[in-house]
């Protein structure tokens, strides 16, 4: 379903990508109005034949049959559209959505012409017409093929029954006019309402693609102030704000907080024998590494400083860290990075650990320090390995 914007048409075209949603929000537009209208035609005929019942002689039983197969006809059409779904899951059944609210609207136009016709043969006033093509206009607007082709033939049959019955000269110039007048203008009222209403698409969707594209430009801004260039972990800022977080948040609920403190062993003589392109391959390495390691949501993994790189473990006590603490330093070693510098002749990395539970007596930087130190005795004991100490110690 394509909407070609007409010669008066003001509103700019839909884009490819967002056709396919502009016709599944108009078309529950539609079938929501026209829904209410069948709420109204399936009440409205049970008074009409209330009435019909005081109705002791009819003059013209053409009439009445006229009016009882246009009763039953919006009663049966009301009910139907009523017991329809509003399902759009699928190109098929939105197809068939859309089929089931063109018969209506068609039928509703031609329940105006029939209504017209019966007023017009009687009284010679078009009075339901006017009203009739305005209501139409206001609840079923769409400037397509279709549409347009509904407003032609609807205004040649109107022209038809002018003709048809005569009635005194002024009557019929008036009707003419009128007519003329009334369904031009519903036509143009509803591509301008069409319009407007695409325009309002087209805006909402601006301002939802431009927030979405904000929000991402936002994302990545926060990632490039968040993570460490070279290495694609998170930097010293964003390791110092997670961690006074965490604190906070751990000093309420008494969980544990560790941290592992992990320095490349003799990784300056590593950048003077293989060149400083060499050492920040083998940070991103490490620090590779080190990341495949720490899972859980609430971990993280940062750069500290040169070579030094950070891990902060919520809930984990001493002997987990430590456990994961002497996996990644295995790990490391099992890249088997050459560095014929370092006793062991390969890339090697020493871990300290702390933990402590926040609370009042402790700060984040004595955590930080008891690693530190726990670190130096790992370099002191011979590095390549990992040493623990809690914070109380």
């Amino acid at each position: 379903m394509k909407f070609p914007p007409l010669w008066i048409s003001s509103a700019p075209p839909i884009p490819q990508e967002w056709h396919q949603d502009f016709q599944r929000e108009w078309l529950l537009t539609v079938y929501a109005r026209a829904r209410m209208i069948a709420w109204f035609f399936l009440v409205y005929p049970i008074g009409i034949i209330l009435l019909l019942i005081f109705i002791h002689f009819i003059k013209k039983l053409l009439v009445l049959l006229i009016v009882g197969v246009l009763l039953s006809s919006i009663f049966i059409l009301s009910f139907l559209i009523l017991v329809s779904h509003a399902d759009i899951s699928s190109q098929k059944k939105q197809q068939r959505l859309r089929s089931i609210v063109r018969l209506y609207a068609g039928s509703f136009l031609f329940i105006i012409d029939c209504a017209f016709l019966i007023i017009w043969y009687k009284t010679g006033l078009n009075t339901s017409y006017l009203v009739g093509i305005f209501i139409y206009t206001f609840l079923f607007y769409s400037p397509s093929k279709i549409d347009s082709f509904f407003y032609i033939l609807n205004f040649i049959f109107y022209l038809s029954c002018i003709y048809a019955f005569k009635h005194p000269l002024h009557n019929m110039l008036a009707a003419y006019i009128s007519g003329t007048v009334s369904t031009f203008t519903a036509w143009l009222i509803a591509n301008q309402l069409f319009d407007a209403k695409v325009k309002e698409f087209i805006d909402r969707r601006t301002i939802e693609l431009q927030a979405e594209m904000l929000q991402q430009a936002n994302e990545r801004l926060n990632q490039l102030v968040c993570l460490d260039g070279l290495t694609q972990v998170a930097n010293r800022y964003h390791f110092d704000r997670h961690l006074q977080q965490l604190w906070n948040l751990l000093s309420r609920s008494q969980k544990p907080l560790a941290i592992l403190l992990c320095d490349v062993d003799h990784f300056k003589l590593y950048n003077d024998t293989y060149g400083h392109q060499a050492g920040d391959r083998c940070l991103q390495q490490v620090a590779m590494t080190i990341q495949e390691q720490v899972k859980r949501s609430g971990d993280l993994v940062a750069r500290y400083g040169g070579e030094e790189f950070v891990v902060i473990l919520t809930h984990t006590f001493g002997k987990d860290a430590i456990e994961l603490a002497e996996k990644i330093c295995k790990e490391v070693q099992q890249l088997n990075i050459s560095h014929r510098c370092s006793p062991t002749e390969q890339v090697t990395i020493s871990i300290g650990v702390s933990w402590v539970i926040p609370s009042i007596t402790y700060s984040s930087e004595q955590l930080i320090a008891a690693a530190d130190k726990a670190l130096y005795q790992a370099k002191h004991q011979g590095r390549n390995q990992v040493f623990g100490w809690k914070v109380a110690d």
